[in-house]
């Protein structure tokens, strides 16, 4: 999968997680942030995804009759063949082969992004976690009116 297309797929998902947690503003923070979890999640599996199923190249606007390469007559006549250790099949250059090499890096970089990021997502969510366990709501409750007490007493 090229670059430009894994962008625009991309893009294409976190557009529409985006326009679903604008659907749902009028919901609880919590059900607007699973949704925008989920959007992050399956735009970071896009790549993946794309790498594990099968490509489909399709022109974008058809070929005129005037850009068309002229046919040409191929001839299906044979030929004695020479012996295998003396044939030598030329190597097969193809344009494609000094990209994958920078995909597969740029991929793993892309993927070493996000197992950063999830990280520190992990990291945050124990972190709050801990924060929940430290303070109870009712200890919060208690010391801001304690302290709206002690500002209005005096």
């Amino acid at each position: 999968m090229d670059l430009m297309a894994l962008t625009l797929k991309t893009s294409l998902v976190l557009g529409l997680g985006m326009l679903a947690e604008w659907a749902v503003r009028r919901r609880s923070a919590a059900v607007r942030h699973w949704i925008l979890a989920l959007t992050v999640f399956c735009a970071a599996v896009v790549p993946v995804i794309g790498g594990l199923t099968p490509s489909w190249r399709m022109r974008a606007f058809p070929v005129s009759t005037s850009e068309r390469p002229p046919a040409t007559d191929v001839d299906v006549s044979f030929s004695p063949v020479a012996p295998p250790a003396i044939a030598r099949r030329a190597p097969v250059q193809h344009a494609d082969e000094g990209w994958s090499v920078i995909r597969a890096q740029v991929r793993w970089i892309w993927l070493s992004g996000v197992a950063v990021n999830l990280w520190l997502l992990v990291i945050g969510l124990f972190r709050l976690r801990h924060l929940g366990s430290v303070f109870s709501p009712s200890s919060l409750r208690l010391q801001s009116v304690s302290s709206m007490s002690r500002r209005y007493s005096a």
